[in-house]
């Protein structure tokens, strides 16, 4: 007979860990004669099978479907023990990245009408204008200290002096148009100061229909300089620069309500044009209506072409002839 010791692992795997079994075995290895058999395992993979002997205690890890010999006890054990017991919770780990956003979801439903809100109406008295008011008390930028109970300012008279209401201007109360403020409480109208038009030019110079014009300027010494040498020849209001100084002049001299008063509406010039000998004779003697027959053609068409005679008002304007024919 022969004996030796093995040492045989036996690798037992859990959900967790490997955990290796050494076990020392010590085999007798009897050459004596016909192995007896003894018991069966049944093939169960599941489970790891040994032989056991009876006297020695020894063990024999056996495959499922061997058989343990005489004097040994067939056993067996789960490949899996019993599940343990859980662990302590893990950290929490690190925020993970923003998700990209959802498709918009359905309007909801309308929801019920609220309620009435509180009415506010204006209160006069409270000098805070409001509503249709005019002005109330302190709040009186339309007349400003003279603002009355019922929150309306009074009617403005034009010739006291006071800038009242619409007023430009009035007698010396005019900061719109200092020592200019006309009898009507409006302040001169202005001369384009656009020397591509030379209105206030050509309005002087043609000082036998504008006898106004050319009178007001000449009583300033400056205006009259200027607008004289600005008409005359070579230039003949055909200087930019120097029409600009003849209108720049005209007007502080407050002499743009006799130079440069404009038509506005394009029939009344039309009839002007044929019923008022001075709009006829201004617009006559200048080159440009004359040169395109504007008022001869209006008056052929009796004023019924409305480009005709929207034409004929821009000429009359820009020649300075709106004095004679709407002033």
């Amino acid at each position: 007979m022969r004996t030796g010791i093995m040492n045989v692992s036996v690798h037992h795997w859990p959900l967790a860990a490997a955990v290796t079994l050494s076990i020392h075995l010590l085999v007798a290895v009897t050459v004596l004669g016909p192995v007896t058999v003894a018991f069966a395992h049944g093939g169960d993979a599941n489970a790891i099978h040994g032989c056991i002997t009876k006297f020695t205690k020894l063990l024999r890890v056996v495959g499922a479907n061997d058989t343990c010999l005489h004097g040994e006890t067939a056993i067996h054990w789960a490949i899996q023990g019993p599940q343990g017991p859980a662990g302590p919770q893990g950290p929490a780990g690190p925020t993970g990245p923003q998700g990209a956003g959802g498709p918009e979801g359905p309007a909801g439903p309308t929801g019920p009408q609220g309620p009435a809100g509180a009415c506010t109406c204006p209160t006069c008295g409270n000098n805070v204008r409001e509503g249709t008011e005019v002005c109330d008390g302190t709040d009186a930028t339309a007349c400003p200290n003279a603002c009355l109970a019922d929150c309306t300012c009074p009617p403005q008279t034009c010739g006291n002096n006071v800038q009242e209401g619409t007023e430009a201007c009035d007698g010396s109360d005019a900061t719109a148009c200092p020592g200019s403020c006309l009898a009507t409480c409006s302040c001169p109208l202005q001369c384009p100061s656009d020397g591509a038009v030379g209105r206030a030019c050509n309005a002087y110079s043609d000082s036998s229909p504008n006898g106004s014009c050319y009178s007001c300027c000449q009583a300033d010494t400056e205006c009259a300089g200027n607008c004289d040498f600005a008409a005359s020849s070579p230039f003949s209001c055909a200087g930019d620069t120097l029409n600009d100084l003849c209108a720049a002049n005209i007007n502080a001299a407050g002499c743009a309500e006799e130079c440069c008063t404009s038509c506005g509406d394009d029939i009344q010039t039309c009839q002007a044009a044929i019923a008022r000998p001075e709009c006829v004779s201004c617009c006559s003697s200048s080159f440009s209506c004359t040169f395109q027959s504007l008022c001869t053609r209006v008056i052929v068409n009796g004023c019924a072409d409305p480009v005709e005679t929207a034409t004929c008002a821009a000429t009359i304007n820009a020649v300075g002839c709106g004095f004679d024919c709407c002033g």
